[in-house]
């Protein structure tokens, strides 16, 4: 298991005229130096979406730069304070992640985004929230109490 510092997460809707939204976001953070720590995005029937996280300490600039950018100005909601929680579960079934979203519901902690690769599950609720998500997983999961247990928020 792997957990976050603490991330502003950055919501970009409804990009059309042929714009993709993953790709704006990242050409704006990249040319601005600053890393994403998780992005996520799609393109349905003309309309591009996508989520992405950055360190807290970057959300004045981001902000900053998303107000003086033409096409994401006014597209943008901004989540502050939430963390993400990475689950490494080798050579398991997509049970794990049915698991994990109902222990989230059942838990009643927010869930603001899921990404999945070939090797990782990952979660993001609220920063101050991820020892109850760990908490709750271990309801469904058998998760070392090693991990984990050296988490602190602020």
């Amino acid at each position: 298991m792997k957990l976050s510092d603490e991330l502003l997460q950055i919501d970009i809707s409804a990009i059309t005229n042929g714009a993709d939204a993953s790709s704006l976001i990242s050409r704006l953070l990249g040319e601005n130096e600053i890393n994403m720590q998780f992005l996520w995005g799609v393109s349905l029937r003309g309309q591009s979406q996508a989520k992405c996280c950055v360190s807290m300490r970057e959300e004045a600039r981001v902000r900053d730069l998303v107000a003086k950018d033409r096409i994401l100005r006014g597209k943008v909601e901004f989540i502050p304070s939430v963390g993400m929680l990475s689950l490494f579960p080798h050579q398991s079934s997509l049970r794990i992640l049915g698991a994990s979203l109902i222990a989230f519901g059942e838990a009643h902690l927010p869930l603001y985004g899921v990404g999945s690769s070939v090797s990782s599950l990952t979660f993001i609720t609220d920063y101050i929230h991820l020892h109850r998500a760990i908490a709750a997983l271990r309801e469904y999961l058998s998760i070392p109490e090693e991990q984990g247990s050296t988490f602190s928020p602020p």
